[in-house]
């Protein structure tokens, strides 16, 4: 296990090109707005955003996946796993 910093470019191009997905089995986004709202606010301040699991892929995918509701479907290589975030 390591850690990584990413900034926020990083993660938006990796998951508009198709690069990240959820695994099947977690949950769907929960999120009011309140919350949304928080994270922004976060953001802009340029806050530390907590922890988040991201599991690598490698040549094939150990879990059926599926697209962050919000992004776009690409057919790119799949190389990380939105675990926990």
């Amino acid at each position: 296990m390591e850690a990584r910093n990413r900034n926020l470019e990083n993660w938006y191009g990796k998951i508009s090109r198709g690069e990240i997905k959820l695994p099947r089995f977690q949950r769907y986004e929960a999120w009011d707005w309140r919350r949304i709202c928080s994270l922004m606010n976060t953001i802009t301040k340029n806050l530390p955003l907590g922890i988040t699991l991201v599991l690598e892929v490698g040549e094939k995918e150990q879990f059926v996946s599926r697209y962050l509701s919000t992004a776009p479907e690409k057919s790119g290589k799949v190389l990380e796993q939105l675990l926990e975030g």
